[in-house]
């Protein structure tokens, strides 16, 4: 008997895992959640900002056809978070 209730305690439980949705990332493609972002707003992007995304400077290209260097990609999000710009990795390195 008891050993019925543990199993149809478990399969409940584990039911539910299954049919959650999964988070949406903001931006797409990255470890932010949109959650965190609309909590925390720009100022997450700085403060969260993973360690291998710190680790090495980025050469930016925004819709106009310029040209920046960032120190790191947290950096680049935060810039395109507070000025509406949409500033996109052009390669990892500098210009």
């Amino acid at each position: 008997m008891i050993l019925l209730v543990l199993h149809l305690l478990l399969l409940t439980t584990c039911q539910g895992y299954r049919d959650r949705k999964p988070q949406p990332h903001y931006p797409k493609n990255s470890l932010f959640w949109a959650t965190d972002f609309f909590v925390h707003g720009c100022e997450n992007f700085l403060k969260k900002c993973p360690a291998f995304y710190r680790q090495q400077p980025i050469c930016a290209m925004s819709y106009n056809g310029e040209y920046k260097n960032f120190e790191n990609y947290c950096k680049m999000l935060y810039l395109n978070c507070n000025t509406w710009n949409n500033w996109r990795i052009y390669k990892r390195e500098r210009c």
